[in-house]
């Protein structure tokens, strides 16, 4: 049997159809087996990957892609900081787009972690008095003391890096998509469950999270690195390996 797709398309580029080849070659003496007829016009074997390189569709790659989505991210905190590059979160200030009924006075809406103005992407991040002083108390561990704690400062120390597997890219990205998600899941919980924690309860989360990671990797023996990881109170015996 066989099976294809437009003459121009294959695991390069978007297929203008599918369908069966218009000639398939039929041997008795031969186990049946799909072929694909890939971008260059060649009938090659069949793979799943191949199809759906072929039929998804694509956009354009975004310059903070390795700051969210890379080999050692926590998929959840993947996700969510892929929400908030996106400014796709449920914000309060988003409301304003909203059909909300006339007796609602969004006006009126508080950032739940402050109570000072209606909350946004950039004030939860890190804008804001509660998680700005999160960020004042994480931010030393990824080397970011120098780092506003103001969303777009923090995109771009990490984009020069983003890409590099150094301790100062691998943990800043960590650091980064840790404290944004449990502030987010902060600012929930006191909306939705009337809970509360203090900026050091968020460190501390954080920590720990981030710290689970750490142990399974490998970093270069340098004085820096070493000084970083007794920040984080790292095992003595933390694997390192000679530069």
């Amino acid at each position: 049997m066989g099976l294809g797709i437009g003459p121009k398309s294959g695991c390069s580029r978007a297929p203008n159809k599918i369908g069966p080849l218009s000639h398939v070659l039929v041997l008795n003496d031969t186990e049946d087996c799909i072929r694909w007829r890939d971008g260059n016009g060649n009938v090659t074997s069949f793979s799943v990957k191949c199809a759906w390189e072929a039929l998804r569709p694509r956009g354009v790659e975004v310059p903070w892609y390795s700051i969210v989505w890379f080999s050692h991210c926590i998929p959840r905190h993947a996700f969510h900081m892929w929400l908030i590059m996106r400014r796709s979160l449920k914000t309060q200030d988003k409301l304003r787009s909203w059909d909300v009924g006339p007796d609602i006075d969004i006006t009126q809406l508080r950032c739940s972690l402050c109570g000072l103005q209606m909350d946004s992407h950039e004030h939860t991040f890190f804008e804001c008095s509660f998680s700005s002083k999160v960020w004042s108390l994480l931010c030393h561990l990824a080397g970011m003391e120098r780092v506003a704690p103001v969303l777009e400062d923090i995109i771009a120390w990490l984009l020069p890096i983003g890409a590099k597997r150094s301790f100062n890219s691998v943990v800043g990205k960590l650091l980064f998509a840790a404290a944004a998600y449990f502030i987010w899941s902060e600012r929930n919980n006191r909306l939705l469950k009337n809970q509360r924690r203090t900026p050091e309860d968020i460190r501390d989360l954080v920590m720990v999270t981030v710290r689970l990671k750490l142990v399974a990797f490998r970093f270069k023996n340098k004085p820096r690195v070493a000084k970083m990881l007794s920040e984080w109170k790292m095992p003595s015996n933390f694997r390192l390996y000679s530069s």
